[in-house]
């Protein structure tokens, strides 16, 4: 594969070992990615009666009050969003006392049972210690302030604001007050999921689901689960974060694809919960090992770019690799220690290109250089056709989980080379 042409010298996988070796398409992106801020903006909206309170200069504060009006569950322009705009005095000799008097009329103004305390880019570089500050408001109104740090500079993406938001709520948690089979969904609502359908089954309660719509109480009462099901790479903080206060066990589902890492999923649950396996996890492993065989034939030695998607990068192209696919490039936001055991079984089978993900106008000039069969993610499409390539997206990837996951997967890739090879007719055709 002739890659000189490409617009950036970009490495292989091979030879990224952090973050910082995955080189960019382009210097400069447009409209460039979601901040933390707003992961965490979209986080918070979904707990009742939490109150969030933006700390920045003006343009992050206008960001996330414009932002909120667009979202009911905030309560228009005097909701659940408030700012404190630190001004170019505030910046230089900092915000300490004026936050406090801030706070206090807060307080005052909103009797709020718990404040999100979120940091922007600017304290963020300062050094304003908000945690500090937070600290001692807390003890002195008596209400829970949890401390987002949301800078920008740190990340590619707002998933992480995501992540961070989920975990600073481990301090609004209290100790279990009684032992019960039910479980927390961390990651994904997943209410008509294949997972949930078998807790229903096995007459398994589902104690929270978060993020979704959740108040403080249920909030509060997270620890009075028997274990945690891991749904998403931001949810894994969390549960780390609760097994090491309340010993809360957790098992994930978010990093399984392959058949057999999907039944062993199952089994630990089961396990855990002190209930038999059903039968049908076994018959549903058959079913499944025997459909990667029949679209064997289909995916096998074909060529695709990974841009983007709501299954966990790696863990998806790891998949992919194993049915004999090959990425020639994969664009990611994220690399991580325990994305290491999905990489090595990718290095296994070939060695793509790998950059940070890009935006649609770096791209187009490597659509005609790489050439691949399919596109995986947010695209131009009539810009991938005029290349001969099939866009493709998994519209199910936030809503199922299990062998229904790995099976929806199957079926657009299967679906999207279908499309491709009836192009490749056409365009034969039209040659004739």
């Amino acid at each position: 594969m002739e890659v000189q042409a490409l617009p950036f010298a970009l490495n292989r996988l091979s030879q990224i070992k952090k973050l910082k070796d995955i080189k960019p398409l382009s210097s400069v992106t447009y409209p460039g990615t979601h901040c933390p801020l707003f992961g965490s903006a979209m986080t918070i909206r979904l707990i009742e009666d939490a109150l969030m309170l933006v700390i920045g200069t003006e343009e992050c504060t206008y960001y996330t009050k414009s932002t909120s009006l667009v979202y009911e569950e905030f309560g228009g322009i005097n909701g659940r969003c408030v700012s404190f705009v630190m001004n170019h005095h505030d910046v230089t000799f900092g915000c300490r006392k004026k936050m406090e008097q801030a706070v206090d009329v807060l307080v005052e103004e909103y009797h709020p049972q718990v404040i999100f305390m979120v940091t922007t880019c600017v304290p963020e570089m300062t050094g304003e210690d908000i945690d500090a500050i937070a600290d001692v408001l807390s003890k002195k109104h008596g209400i829970t302030m949890p401390v987002i740090h949301t800078d920008h500079f740190r990340c590619d993406g707002h998933m992480l604001g995501v992540q961070n938001t989920m975990k600073a709520c481990v301090s609004l948690m209290e100790a279990p007050s009684q032992n019960t089979q039910c479980i927390n969904l961390l990651g994904k609502q997943a209410g008509n999921s294949e997972l949930a359908q078998y807790l229903k089954e096995a007459d398994i309660k589902i104690n929270l689901a978060f993020p979704s719509h959740t108040s403080l109480e249920e909030l509060k009462q997270a620890a009075n689960a028997k274990m945690n099901i891991v749904c998403s790479r931001q949810a894994l903080v969390l549960a780390q974060e609760m097994e090491k206060k309340f010993g809360i066990p957790y098992v994930s589902f978010y990093d399984r694809c392959t058949p057999s890492d999907i039944e062993e999923g199952y089994q630990l649950l089961f396990k855990q919960l002190n209930k038999e396996i059903p039968n049908s996890i076994q018959e549903k492993r058959i079913a499944l090992e025997q459909y990667v065989q029949e679209c064997s034939p289909i995916l096998k030695n074909r060529t695709y770019i990974y841009g983007n998607s709501s299954v966990d990068t790696f863990v998806l192209n790891a998949f992919l690799v194993s049915l004999g696919m090959n990425p020639l490039m994969i664009q990611t936001k994220d690399f991580e220690d325990h994305d290491i055991i999905h990489v090595s079984k990718i290095l296994q089978q070939c060695d793509p290109l790998i950059t940070r993900s890009a935006n649609l106008a770096s791209l187009r000039d490597v659509y005609g250089i790489l050439k691949p069969d399919l596109y995986l993610g947010p695209a131009e499409r009539d810009v991938l056709l005029s290349h001969g390539i099939i866009g493709i997206g998994l519209p199910h990837g936030n809503d199922y989980i299990g062998f229904e996951l790995s099976r929806h997967i199957l079926d657009i890739f299967s679906t999207g080379l279908k499309k491709k090879r009836q192009l490749s007719d056409l365009e034969k055709g039209a040659l004739s």
